[in-house]
């Protein structure tokens, strides 16, 4: 029979395990599997303070937004890393565009099933929102989801480049205005972490 403390390790091996697979299973770059670095400066305090209040049950949702190469897509991965969850899906909003426009010509996958799919999980984190192309189309799917979230009072995490007044514009004050009363707010001025000298 093994001791306590094997059993200890071996709970902690599956606990590891099943974390593992629930990451890879929520659609997360393979690029934020294992938690990073994420260095605290005067431009992201406040999006990590609201990060660290989502992840300890204080707040339902977070907007960030900021230029390219800021952290956003790190720093809400660090919420998959650290906050107890059981359904999730990060979904970057052009390529989940893109695989809703592929199933019109795929009889085995249905649109509004993938959308229904997304409202019901008990957190979406919509990556990149504002880098989509926009149409029609793509205002609807958008609003199935936010207001689907919004109505159900579900948890969301949204990152974009851009700010809500020019999300605003682009998409609609509908699915803007849900986001704010949803999502509490900050801005990340960091200088682009990837940029080469």
């Amino acid at each position: 029979m093994k001791n306590t403390k094997d059993l200890i390790e071996l709970q902690s091996l599956i606990e590891k395990e099943e974390k593992e697979v629930r990451l890879k299973n929520s659609g997360l770059p393979p690029r934020f599997y294992k938690p990073q670095e994420f260095i605290v400066d005067q431009g992201n305090a406040k999006a990590v303070d609201l990060v660290k209040k989502f992840i300890g049950g204080k707040i339902n949702g977070v907007f960030l937004y900021g230029g390219v190469g800021t952290g956003k897509t790190l720093l809400t991965s660090k919420i998959l890393h650290e906050y107890d969850w059981k359904s999730a899906r990060f979904v970057s909003v052009p390529k989940l565009l893109a695989e809703l426009r592929d199933t019109f010509n795929n009889k085995d996958k249905s649109c509004m099933r993938i959308v229904e799919n997304l409202v019901a999980c008990e957190l979406l984190i919509l990556d990149d929102l504002g880098a989509e192309k926009v149409s029609d189309w793509t205002v609807e799917i958008l609003y199935l989801i936010v207001n689907g979230r919004y109505e159900n009072m579900k948890k969301l995490i949204v990152t974009s480049n851009c700010p809500p007044r020019l999300l605003s514009q682009r998409l609609s004050d509908r699915i803007i205005s849900r986001i704010m009363e949803m999502c509490q707010m900050a801005k990340i001025t960091s200088a682009d972490r990837r940029q080469y000298v």
